[in-house]
Order: structure tokens, then C-alpha cells, then sequence
């Protein structure tokens, strides 16, 4: 089981799927881990309707693959205390009337060739509050009906090299 993984890697360590996967899990406060996609995809797991996919309060990297949600809960939640960086080809993808990412008082960055996209009418498809730190140094958001990003409160720090931020 994928939470069995993360609960049990050790600081520094990678999990990486080896095939697509339905799940909702959960990195604590003092986890740092790689969350290694693989080329597959970690999805919503239909049961529980207000539950991201992925709630971070530790320090969590996303790479390689996709991460999506069609239940009205966002992709990744990160917490307070919680450090998250998603590149290197990770893909995170809302269609459920949430926010792809929602930086909940955490430190956040978007790099490299990550691509976010939110289809909402609720939610920006990056959503930074609660004081949040959200850094943008390249990839692509793209939202429908809503911001790309959205500051509530916290702070944005935009340095895109290569990168792309529109709305529809």
C-alpha cells in the first residue's frame, strides 16, 4: 500500500510507483520524501469526496507522472508545516471544481517543466493562503473558469525562465 510506503521511508528516500494507483495518503511533519510517479498516475480513490489526494506536512517532492483528481477536493493540500516542490515532469491535474494545488501555510514551488491545470468555478487552480510561501520558478498552470493563482494571503515569487501562466 502507498501510505505503508511513505509512513516507512526513511529521510531522504524515494517511493516510486510501479503501476497506476488510486489512493488518498497522507506525508506527516518530519517526513522528506520523493514521490517518484514513475510515468503513472496516482488518482483520487473515489471514496472519500473531501480528501486530497495528497495531504503534506512533511517535505514532499513530486516527479515523473501525473497526480489528478475529479472529486471536489483538491490534488495536493500542503499544510503548515509542510515543504513540497513539484518538476521534473509531474503533472497535477484538478477536474473536480477544486484547486490543483492549495498551499495552506506551507512553503511551495512550481519548477521545471511541471504543468498544474484546474477546471473550477470554486478555485484557482493554484491557491496560496494562511500565509503561505509560493515560489513559481517555471512550468506551466493553466485554469478554466477561475485564477491560475491566487494569493489570499502569503506570499508569490515569480522567477519563470521557461514558462507559461494563462487563464482560459
Amino acid at each position: 500500500e502507498l501510505q505503508t510506503c511513505i509512513d516507512e521511508a526513511g529521510a531522504g528516500d524515494t517511493v516510486t510507483l510501479l503501476e497506476d494507483i488510486r489512493a488518498h495518503v497522507t506525508v506527516v511533519s518530519g517526513k522528506d520524501i520523493t514521490l517518484d510517479l514513475n510515468g503513472h498516475t496516482l488518482r483520487d480513490n473515489n471514496v472519500s469526496p473531501v480528501l486530497p489526494v495528497v495531504a503534506n506536512y512533511g517535505k514532499l517532492t513530486v516527479i515523473n507522472g501525473t497526480m489528478t483528481s475529479a472529486i471536489k477536493a483538491g490534488v495536493i493540500n500542503n499544510e503548515s508545516t509542510g515543504e513540497l516542490y513539484i518538476g521534473n515532469d509531474a503533472r497535477i491535474i484538478a477536474t473536480g471544481n477544486r484547486q490543483a494545488i492549495y498551499n495552506n501555510g506551507g512553503k511551495a514551488e512550481i519548477a521545471g517543466n511541471a504543468y498544474l491545470s484546474a477546471v473550477s468555478t470554486e478555485r484557482a487552480t493554484v491557491q496560496n493562503l494562511a500565509n503561505g510561501e509560493l515560489v513559481i520558478s517555471g512550468g506551466t498552470i493553466i485554469a478554466t473558469k477561475q485564477e491560475a493563482v491566487k494569493v489570499e494571503s502569503g506570499t508569490l515569487t515569480i522567477g519563470v525562465e521557461d514558462g507559461t501562466a494563462n487563464s482560459n
